[in-house]
């Protein structure tokens, strides 16, 4: 599927997906440990970004923010993505050409 058709696609609820070089990849919902598990991985990115102020200019998690790849008709979904620059100018949904510099998934 191309990614301007997944980008408008409607999805039965209750299931994450996500496209990976144009095919749709369904998962259920992460269990408990693996949202434990990003937790303390944003409690200690926070903690970093109060000690070092105007490092991150923002952290998104994947209902936040999510990575575009047009030419691979990939998106993503990361569960932690840092951003060191702020976002393209004059564009409300970024995602196509603000990249993170860090992004964190947990499996």
């Amino acid at each position: 599927m191309p990614l301007r058709d997944f980008a408008r696609a409607e999805a039965a609820p209750g299931y994450l997906y996500e496209l990976a070089n144009g095919v749709i990849e369904v998962s259920d919902f992460p269990d408990i440990g693996h949202h434990r598990t990003v937790w303390h991985a944003r409690k200690a990115l926070t903690a970093y970004d109060l000690a070092h102020p105007g490092i991150v200019d923002f952290m998104g998690g994947g209902a936040e923010a999510k990575i575009e790849l047009w030419g691979r008709e990939t998106e993503r979904h990361p569960d932690i993505s840092i951003y060191l620059t702020p976002p393209p100018e004059g564009n409300e949904q970024p995602w196509d050409r603000w990249i993170p510099e860090i992004v964190i998934e947990v499996v």
